[in-house]
């Protein structure tokens, strides 16, 4: 059984599996925040859309009021109402713009986050190639290095059976 050398690069592989490690953290939690922006996004699309409809809504029942006579009062109480509703969805789309950049931004580190792991993992097998074909010699100079012993061995047991 040969004795068990110390790996010289294993605080070098250790070091590598960290930094995997940490890019795979990395990258769950960029997912995570890309999830949550595209989450957020759709949020704000919504609010868009229940903001037209809320002017639809506000229109149509403008315009039936005014049909049936109403006030010039109530009109231009509808109509504030109105430019309030419209002046609220250019608010929201600017906030949808704003939340697309932040998507395109967390896509963006996402992206950068998988290239990182694959480079850390790149690093990582290079190591642990190398401590294999480190392993592997060292078990074929064991085995040579038993094998000279037992030769060695057989040729003084050899002499020994000469001389007796």
């Amino acid at each position: 059984m040969p004795k068990q050398e110390k790996y010289n690069l294993q605080r070098l592989l250790e070091m590598r599996e960290r930094e995997r490690e940490n890019a795979v953290k990395n990258l769950a939690q960029r997912r995570y925040e890309l999830a949550s922006a595209e989450k957020e996004l759709a949020a704000r699309k919504k609010s868009v859309k229940d903001c037209r409809q809320a002017q639809q809504l506000a229109q149509t029942a403008m315009l039936e009021k005014a049909q049936n006579g109403v006030k010039t009062k109530e009109i231009v109480i509808h109509r504030q109402h109105l430019i309030d509703l419209r002046e609220k969805e250019t608010g929201l789309l600017a906030a949808v713009e704003q939340q697309k950049a932040v998507v395109a931004r967390a896509e963006q580190e996402l992206e950068k986050a998988l290239l990182a792991l694959g480079e850390a993992t790149k690093e990582m097998k290079v190591i642990e190639k190398h401590r294999e074909n480190w392993r592997r010699e060292k078990k074929v100079e064991f085995t040579r290095q038993e094998q000279k012993t037992n030769d060695e061995i057989g040729a003084i047991l050899h002499e020994r059976q000469k001389f007796e």
